[in-house]
Order: C-alpha cells, then sequence, then structure tokens
C-alpha cells in the first residue's frame, strides 16, 4: 500500500507541476482497438456471463468468477482485433506487387490513373473494390487525386497513405522520375513487411509465455479450490476477494506489458 502511495503522489505532484498526464494511453496502446459493434459487445457480454454463470455455479465463488468472466469478456474482442491486424499485414504484404505493376505500366506507357487502377483490380480484395471507386471517380470528372483521398479513407491504414500520397504526388508532378519514385517506395514497404515479419518469427515465444503467464495462475487457482474445501473457503472470504482482485489486475497489467514488449509499433497516419 505504501508503495501505490508513492506512485499516487509522484503522479499527482507530475501533473500539478507540468499539467500533464505522465502516461499517454494513445502511446502505451501498441495496437489500435477495434470498433467494437453491436455484435461484438453483445458476444463479449455472453461469453463473459456465460463463463461467470459457469463459474460460480461449479465453485460457488462470487470473485473468482467475476474475474474469470471478465477475462473470458475480451476474448472477442481481441479475435477480433486480431482478424484486423492480420488484414492489415495482408494488405501491406500486397503492396510492393502492386506498386511493380504500377511501375511496368508507367513503363508501357499507361497513364498513372490507368496503371493504379489496372494493378488494384488485379490484387483481389479489398484492392479491387478500391478500383472501382476510383476508376468511377476519375470517369465521372472529379481528378485522381480526389479518387485517392477516397481510396485513403477505404484502406485506411498508415501504408496505403503512403502510397496513395505518393501517387497523387506524382500525378501531380509527372515527369520521367515517377518510375524510379514508385520502385523506390515499393522497395521501401518491402523492406518493412521483411522487418515485421522476422520481428513477428522471433517474438513468438514471449508471446507464448505471456499467454502462459496470463492463465497458468488462475489454473491453479481452479484447482486449488476444486481439491481443497479449505482454499474455496479462503478465498470466498473478504480477504479473499482482495486477494483475487490484487491477482485479476497484475495478471492483466503483465499480460499487456508482454504483448507491448513484443509487438513493433507501427507508425501513426500522417496524412488524414
Amino acid at each position: 500500500m505504501r508503495g501505490i502511495a508513492v506512485l499516487l503522489g509522484a503522479a499527482t505532484a507530475w501533473y500539478t507541476v507540468t499539467g500533464n498526464v505522465p502516461i499517454r494511453l494513445d502511446r502505451v496502446r501498441s495496437t489500435p482497438l477495434p470498433r467494437i459493434t453491436v455484435r461484438i459487445a453483445c458476444a463479449s457480454l455472453a461469453v463473459g456471463t456465460l463463463t461467470a454463470v459457469v463459474v460460480h455455479g461449479a465453485f460457488g465463488i462470487a470473485s473468482v468468477a467475476v474475474a474469470l468472466g471478465l477475462m473470458a469478456s475480451a476474448v472477442p474482442i481481441r479475435r477480433t482485433a486480431s482478424a484486423e491486424a492480420a488484414d492489415g499485414q495482408r494488405v501491406m504484404r500486397a503492396w510492393p506487387d502492386i506498386l511493380l505493376r504500377i511501375r511496368s505500366s508507367l513503363s508501357a506507357g499507361s497513364t498513372i490513373a490507368d496503371a493504379t487502377i489496372e494493378a488494384l483490380q488485379s490484387a483481389g480484395e479489398p484492392f479491387s473494390t478500391v478500383a472501382g471507386a476510383v476508376r468511377r471517380e476519375v470517369v465521372v470528372g472529379h481528378g485522381f487525386a480526389h479518387a485517392m483521398e477516397g481510396a485513403r479513407r477505404v484502406l485506411a491504414d498508415e501504408v496505403s497513405d503512403r502510397v496513395f500520397v505518393t501517387l497523387t504526388t506524382a500525378a501531380e508532378t509527372g515527369g520521367h522520375r515517377v518510375g524510379e519514385i514508385v520502385t523506390a517506395l515499393a522497395r521501401s514497404i518491402g523492406d518493412e513487411v521483411r522487418l515485421r515479419a522476422a520481428h513477428d518469427s522471433s517474438m513468438g515465444e514471449q508471446r507464448l509465455t505471456a499467454n502462459v503467464a496470463l492463465g497458468a495462475p488462475w489454473v491453479l487457482l481452479i484447482l486449488s479450490i476444486a481439491t481443497n474445501p479449505q482454499a474455496r473457503e479462503a478465498f470466498g472470504s473478504r480477504q479473499g476477494v482482495v486477494v483475487v482482485a490484487v491477482g485479476f489486475l497484475a495478471t492483466a497489467a503483465g499480460w499487456l506489458l508482454a504483448m507491448r514488449t513484443a509487438h513493433l509499433a507501427r507508425p501513426p497516419r500522417l496524412f488524414r
């Protein structure tokens, strides 16, 4: 308790002197949270409630049931975030090939608008949908720059921002160096893709360790209260509730910190 009081006092002093919060949540968070739709919220509520009811029915300890229910309710959100991250990785991995197709079409004499539409169309979803929207914008006369702005809003990630802003600038300036710029951008994104793939591969063991650290104490707790009546009685007391609450907070904080250190942060979107 004294340590917590010291930390709170230091944070209060920092805020009083500087006027800034010591820890910025938008900087701590390694990946953006998924959009919490009604379906995700209902799934989280259902999973958490079902887990809490089952645990409480099996062991009769409300604190343990609530803690496990809260952890279980995060599973749908985590799965959605992982799916969105995987989609972002697929988009990033596709960009070098798309840019090289654009470069080839430019060398064959196509305009940058036609080359971009053709390359996006041949890359499959979600690029083919973007290609159709770009084609419509260009045909109706809104211009290539306006079409690129709409494409950025559809894909909404920092790598696509870099590509579309670069293509817009290249279309506006023109010249014989457009192909070289597109090629250099393809190399840059390709290097980033390889770096992230190597990092994810090397950090697999750390992520596994974090997941084991998350679940192991609770597995031991469940085994303890399932096989030892005295442990069940102890964890059902007021002191037991405090122990479970502190353990839950410590486990969650440790797991988030481990995930943070195992994740290679992506640069923010600069062209919104």
